[in-house]
């Protein structure tokens, strides 16, 4: 809902808005997806590892690919930056959306309708 409401709104990068969202909903998919699994305290720090896992590998993935096009610059020029900038980014991201999920996680979820199944 930001980015669409950031795209709508202030006009910012598309590109950088839909390579958030994918890293974003990555990690929320594989995280959320591995918590149903195993949900114990134990399971919801494996899943927000996992989550963190995934989102590094989709978005280094999805980096070598998108940003030589958008960028205009070699492939060469990209995979430097992969180890140096991308995979410390996204480890640092999703290190950080852990720690918030983790910390406030319990205090509201009451607030949402629990699935049936």
């Amino acid at each position: 809902i930001r980015n669409l409401l950031r795209l709508l709104l202030v006009h910012p990068d598309a590109v950088g808005l839909a390579m958030n969202s994918l890293a974003s909903g990555t990690f929320a998919v594989v995280a959320g997806i591995s918590y149903r699994a195993w949900h114990t305290r134990t399971g919801a720090i494996a899943a927000l590892v996992a989550g963190i896992m995934a989102q590094t590998v989709v978005m280094a993935t999805v980096s070598l690919a998108l940003l030589p096009v958008y960028l205009g610059l070699p492939l060469s020029a990209i995979t430097g930056s992969i180890v140096t900038v991308i995979i410390p980014f996204n480890l640092a991201k999703g290190t950080f959306n852990s720690i918030l999920t983790y910390a406030l996680y319990k205090r509201v979820s009451g607030y949402f309708p629990r699935s049936s199944s």
